[in-house]
């Protein structure tokens, strides 16, 4: 017999029974776990172990213009050091960045105001690798040009895609053929040291073989210089900075001439990290309406502080570029630049750029020097000043007597005048600022300072690059996420 406790709960179970109508076993049983599920693959990791560097990262390395973030292996850009300051730097398999700028600038000595004034454009990215070997990126730029056009009257977004597979392929002695595959935004793109293309944001498609040091690489990119060209580019390259060999294929007007051309570029190898001599010829070869025709350049920099974070950097730069006459894709005449609406991160670039040689080949031959000079100074914490300076010296010679007479592109509204080519072109650009950093650690900036070049003018198309006005009166503040 139990005892008069147990003989009670075993009463309350069987009323609870009776109650609930549910089996009598059921109430009594205990709980046990549910039966496990069945097993499924494990997820593959959303990044690499090995982050690879972009296949064309933008800016330029060798000087103290800010850098942008390039549209391939945006993921593995923010696990740099210098990215830590972003939400979203670190491991992870979706990312956000967005850079706003906000700016002005107020015209001195009756100058014409200038192409971008009480402006803000934003360049934001979202990316996401679903699959280790599968980048896709959503980049927005958002623009308004100015204020006094009216209220939000040209502000614009422009998206842009692209989507990179990469991955080894097979084994070739023992080392792994890479291969990359880019489709549509390109971003920042430079054929060889710069001399006939040279930073210019391009949309097409890229491929990329790499077997150790040597890479393959074909892109076809739309529209460079002129409305209705393309470029079809073919390059084998030994390491990043070296020897390198490209074909061109540069179509103009929809394939109705077709030139093609030659060229070679390489570093100098043995000069250290502080010391870059960069060189590429070029050959024009006898197709497309015109023949051959030759160009060179040489461009040394010398950056004393390279990847140190002190208080004080510096670059010192030099370009020589010589073009012939006959270079030109249009050897019949000179055509102007068709630059569709240039952005404000232009100001990041130098005028030293093949847009203003190329086309003036189909009359004169052309050679320049270039002297480049940058530089930053932390006088506290928080404040610091810094100058960049461009002076050039560009030199013209028509073959054909009498010369004949051209204007130089020029952007701004309202000038009177051009300069008339092939007169020397004698110019000093500047850009002096004073930076202020309220948050200690991070790049976000206030700068305020005098400039004398711009992003040019785009309505929507624009004739030249970078235009020289002013002297004006610059505020602006950047702020990267």
């Amino acid at each position: 017999m139990g005892s008069g406790r147990g003989r009670r709960r075993r009463s309350c179970v069987i009323w609870a029974s009776i109650l609930s109508n549910a089996p009598l076993a059921a109430l009594a049983a205990p709980e046990i776990d549910p039966p496990p599920r069945p097993a499924t693959a494990a997820r593959p990791p959303l990044a690499p172990v090995d982050p690879q560097p972009p296949l064309y990262p933008s800016g330029d390395p060798w000087s103290l213009q800010d850098h942008r973030l390039a549209h391939t292996r945006l993921i593995d850009q923010l696990r740099q050091p210098d990215q830590a300051h972003r939400y979203f730097a670190g491991e992870r398999g979706l990312v956000l960045t967005a850079d706003g700028l906000v700016s002005t600038s107020v015209p001195r000595f009756g100058s014409d105001v200038a192409s971008w004034h009480g402006y803000f454009a934003v360049d934001a990215n979202l990316s996401a690798r679903p699959v280790k070997g599968l980048d896709f990126n959503l980049n927005a730029v958002g623009t308004q040009r100015s204020a006094s056009n009216g209220y939000r009257a040209t502000s614009e977004v422009r998206p842009g895609f692209t989507g990179h597979w990469y991955g080894d392929l097979f084994a070739l002695a023992g080392a792994p053929v890479r291969g990359d595959l880019v489709a549509l935004d390109l971003g920042e793109i430079t054929v060889g040291k710069g001399l006939l293309f040279e930073r210019e944001w391009l949309q097409g498609a890229l491929g990329r073989l790499t077997w150790l040091d040597l890479s393959f690489e074909f892109f076809i990119g739309g529209q460079t210089y002129s409305i209705a060209d393309d470029l079809f580019a073919t390059t084998l390259r030994w390491g990043r900075n070296g020897p390198a060999l490209s074909w061109l294929m540069w179509p103009q007007f929809q394939f109705e001439q077709v030139p093609h051309y030659l060229s070679f570029s390489s570093d100098l190898p043995g000069l250290g990290d502080h010391f870059r001599l960069g060189l590429e010829a070029v050959l024009r070869l006898p197709s497309g309406g015109g023949g051959k025709a030759g160009a060179g350049m040489v461009r040394a920099d010398w950056l004393p502080h390279a990847g140190q974070t002190g208080r004080w950097q510096l670059h010192l730069g030099y370009q020589f570029r010589v073009y012939q006459q006959g270079l030109s894709p249009v050897p019949q005449r000179i055509d102007t630049p068709s630059i569709f609406t240039p952005l404000p991160w232009l100001d990041d670039t130098y005028v030293t750029h093949p847009t203003e040689y190329v086309f003036n080949t189909a009359w004169y031959h052309q050679w320049s020097h270039t002297v480049m000079i940058e530089n930053k100074l932390r006088i506290t914490r928080k404040v610091g000043v810094q100058a960049e300076l461009e002076g050039r010296a560009w030199f013209f010679d028509d073959p054909q007597s009498p010369a004949r007479i051209s204007v130089r592109p020029v952007n701004s509204p309202g000038q009177d005048s051009a300069p008339l080519l092939p007169s020397a072109q004698i110019d000093l650009y500047y850009r002096l600022w004073l930076t202020l950093h309220p948050f200690e650690g991070l790049p976000y900036r206030l700068r305020g300072g005098v400039a004398n070049v711009f992003a040019g003018w785009a309505d929507p198309w624009a004739q030249a690059r970078l235009e020289k006005r002013g002297p004006f009166v610059v505020l602006d503040m950047e702020v990267p996420l």
